[in-house]
């Protein structure tokens, strides 16, 4: 082989390499970005679920603190007589206290709105129920609460709202 034979094999075997660097780097930038949308999204999905947590953990406690309070003020003259129309669940607070109207002769229902039960400004409500049954075999008192992350306004109101909610109840039996 001549020096004239060995050149033109070698120019022939660059031609044939020449589109390889860029379906290289091609290749590696796709690799690349799918890994980074893979981590993109996992983190997007973690954040939404920790939001999610704590929007969880302030309805599950405005929960807790009306059906405390609910209970607390189940002494005989708030409930069962329908005494008083305020009640304070939240220092310097008057809630008011609605009677619902129900068509059974031996129950009573209650219903009130507890505002601003997180630290953050309005940002936890919750809607408490109380049933008084009065029949003269069994009865009692039933409690339920339903806790939500409320908005900065304050609203209770959740009509049309994505947000968390949790219900607590509570069952007095009368023996």
């Amino acid at each position: 082989m001549n020096q004239e034979n060995i050149k033109n094999k070698i120019f022939h075997f660059q031609e044939k390499q020449r589109g390889v660097a860029l379906l290289f780097s091609v290749m590696l930038s796709s690799v690349l970005l799918t890994i980074v949308l893979g981590v993109l999204s996992i983190v997007l999905k973690e954040l939404s679920f920790s939001t999610s947590a704590k929007d969880t953990n302030k309805a599950f406690f405005a929960a807790d603190s009306a059906l405390e309070c609910a209970l607390f003020y189940n002494d005989g003259t708030v409930f069962i007589d329908g005494g008083i129309a305020q009640i304070s669940c939240v220092e310097g607070s008057n809630i008011p206290v609605v009677s619902v109207s129900t068509t059974e002769p031996y129950l009573k229902k209650y219903q009130f709105s507890v505002v601003g039960l997180s630290s953050d400004t309005n940002a936890a409500c919750a809607n408490v129920l109380v049933v008084v049954d009065e029949s003269p075999v069994g009865g009692g008192i039933e409690i339920t609460s339903k806790g939500y992350n409320a908005d900065q306004s304050g609203s209770c109101d959740q009509s049309g709202r994505s947000n968390s909610e949790r219900v607590l109840q509570a069952t007095i039996l009368n023996l």
